[in-house]
């Protein structure tokens, strides 16, 4: 059994790379391999991590991934799992984390987040150099190794195709959940995820008037809380803009906001009581989806935009697409299947016939097959001496001044301290 470092965003941290590598970390640990994670900080908070993280790398000091490199060559690692996403590293466009990656004496499997169709120049450079310090890159898609091949001249030989994993879903009793959100007898409509503006939600808002008219009980709900960093940036007021619309379009009865963080297994139980899943998603370049396919694994019937992974996976009858932005489309997509329980059940089991094939254990299997294979091709031994380096331009961190603070009260400066206790017989 090998040894295996997943560098990633990891729980409390609310995003979908943290969950993506929690429940990967736990995949390969039900396969009877050893862990550790290297957990990502953003420096917006810190974060009480539980025993699974080893290491913790603060994103923008370029000393903290030349430690971590550190770390895991001298703690008998036998391969590194990195879960890539441009904004989760330091430096324009994440390049911070190759500096990590060219002093690693142990093999490396990329999994890419996200694949541009037109990268600007350093874009291209990071994916390129990412290639060139990877052993392997995993798309979550297929539509991702065809953009990495003909968009970045990525070898066919070096990407590798592994399906997102999904837990195994067990049926839930959702009764009392039902009389709690007052959806008893009602179809539900649901949409999952931190939300922010690429969500769209206003254009299943702005087609429920027609949904209702034909079938007025249906109620339709938000779940998930804002993201982190939209919520530093603006606030509620994405979501605030949503409330008003509702009200405008006195949807007030149709309409649930749950404006919090939920666990898998809490959503579960909103995926057992959900009628159709509805993914709005207004951008087409996105190569992957956790809530997406957690869906299919609930066979539930899913409505969604044609984005990359959803085209893919939704593909032959296993999904609905509409238009983006098409308000009048959706509408009439609902009201199909909401008038045809038939066609809801074909399309539900149809998605989770897939997504029986992705429980995570099994993906987590085909990661570790992956690795092995690796280590055998490569028979990677440690150099005497690490390659030569070219540091990449060093980003400052975020100005603190707590040091400030706690010299200032209403008066004024203190002059002095002694250590970190301000001195008040010196005066201002």
């Amino acid at each position: 059994m090998n040894k295996i470092a997943i560098i990633g965003n990891y729980p409390p941290r609310k995003c979908g790379i943290a969950t993506f590598t929690k429940d990967l970390n736990d995949g390969l640990k039900q396969n009877g391999i050893t862990t550790a994670v290297i957990a990502m900080n953003d420096g917006l908070n810190r974060y009480n991590y539980p025993g699974d993280v080893a290491f913790e790398i603060e994103q923008n000091v370029m000393a903290s991934y030349i430690s971590a490199a550190e770390y895991l060559n001298s703690n008998n690692f036998d391969a590194v799992s990195l879960q890539h996403e441009f904004g989760i590293f330091g430096g324009k466009d994440g390049i911070h984390i190759i500096q990590l990656l060219k002093r690693l004496r142990i093999p490396v499997v990329t999994t890419l987040h996200t694949v541009l169709d037109n990268p600007t120049e350093n874009q291209r450079k990071v994916i390129n150099e990412l290639s060139l310090y990877s052993q392997r890159l995993v798309c979550i898609s297929r539509k991702g190794i065809e953009l990495l091949q003909g968009v970045y001249g990525i070898p066919p030989s070096k990407c590798v195709h592994i399906h997102h994993g999904v837990h195994q879903y067990v049926t839930k009793d959702v009764q009392d959940l039902r009389k709690k959100l007052g959806v008893e007898h009602k179809k539900v409509l649901l949409t999952f995820g931190l939300l922010s503006r690429n969500k769209s939600i206003e254009v299943v808002i702005n087609a429920l008037p027609e949904v209702i008219r034909k079938h007025p009980d249906v109620v339709y709900i938000v779940l998930g809380a804002t993201h982190p960093h939209v919520l530093k940036q603006e606030g509620e007021d994405y979501r605030l803009n949503l409330i008003r619309l509702v009200n405008k379009l006195n949807l007030e009865n149709n309409v649930i906001f749950i404006n919090r963080f939920v666990t898998n297994d809490e959503l579960f139980s909103f995926l057992e009581l959900c009628d159709i899943y509805l993914i709005p998603y207004l951008g087409e370049k996105q190569i992957s989806s956790g809530t997406l396919i957690y869906t299919m694994g609930a066979a539930r019937p899913i409505i969604s935009t044609p984005f990359w992974y959803a085209k893919e996976m939704l593909a032959d009858e296993r999904g609905v697409l509409f238009d983006f932005k098409n308000s009048v489309q959706l509408a009439e997509k609902i009201n199909d299947l909401l008038d045809n329980e038939e066609k809801r059940k074909t399309i539900a089991l149809n998605a989770f016939n897939l997504a029986r094939q992705c429980y995570w254990p099994k993906i987590a299997e085909q990661y570790h097959n992956l690795v092995a294979q690796i280590i055998d091709e490569e028979k990677v031994k440690a150099l005497s001496k690490p390659a030569p380096v070219i540091e990449s331009k060093f980003v400052l961190p975020p100005i603190k001044l707590d040091h400030l603070h706690m010299l200032t009260d209403h008066t004024g400066i203190l002059q002095h301290a002694r250590f970190n206790v301000p001195d008040r017989n010196h005066g201002y």
